[in-house]
């Protein structure tokens, strides 16, 4: 499996290391608990990714790493969105 073909070392490093973060977001996501989290809005997750060779931050948003600005709202990984449940579909009142 190659993740970085044809790029120089330091930057299949970089490729591999961001295709990582994103891998931990979905594996995070799968967990019960924190699906559930995610579902009822209560959890939104946030995956960054440090760069050390010019240094900064970089925040996964949905599926594009941003630059960080200081000014401007947190990039989300992955929002937490309150979803119906099925007793919350059928109740009556």
């Amino acid at each position: 499996m190659s993740f970085g073909a044809g790029l120089r070392d330091r930057d299949a490093v970089r490729v591999f290391a961001m295709k990582n973060v994103v891998a931990q977001i979905n594996s995070l996501r799968g967990h019960p608990a924190v699906a559930g989290r995610i579902a009822t809005g209560q959890l939104s997750l946030h995956g960054w990714f440090f760069a050390l060779d010019n240094p900064s931050v970089l925040a996964l948003d949905g599926d594009t790493f941003v630059a960080i600005q200081d000014d401007e709202q947190m990039p989300v990984a992955l929002p937490g969105r309150r979803r119906i449940a099925i007793q919350d579909a059928f109740a009556v009142g």
